[in-house]
């Protein structure tokens, strides 16, 4: 079964994947089980094959110096605006609490003699 399955698998190579679709029904159930074999070692080495690429490709950032200061500065500077957003909304929170206060207060008629 091994050598025919090779012998098979050197068959289909020489078929487009169109091709082999056309002839899907000449085939038994077990040259269906072995294309689909086929077929998913085709789909994952292209996979392999383009995820390979893309990391030739990707120039190595980590090795880069002003990539690096550069991700820094922009952490930096988020990290800045975060805190300031935080400063700005717990000093609205403290408004609204204060304004929440006076409304109430003012409700149940309490008054400020100065």
């Amino acid at each position: 079964m091994v050598v025919e399955r090779d012998e098979f698998f050197a068959e289909l190579d020489g078929l487009t994947e169109k091709e082999i679709e056309a002839r899907l029904d000449l085939w038994d159930r077990e040259q269906l089980a072995l294309i689909q074999e086929y077929l998913d070692q085709r789909v994952s080495a292209r996979a392999k094959a383009e995820q390979s690429e893309q990391i030739k490709a990707a120039p190595s950032a980590l090795d880069d110096a002003a990539v690096v200061a550069s991700l820094v500065e922009v952490a930096s500077t988020a990290n800045t605006r975060a805190t300031a957003a935080l400063i700005l909304s717990v000093g609205a929170m403290l408004a609204a609490m204060a304004s929440a206060l006076v409304a109430f207060l003012a409700l149940r008629g309490w008054t400020m003699s100065w």
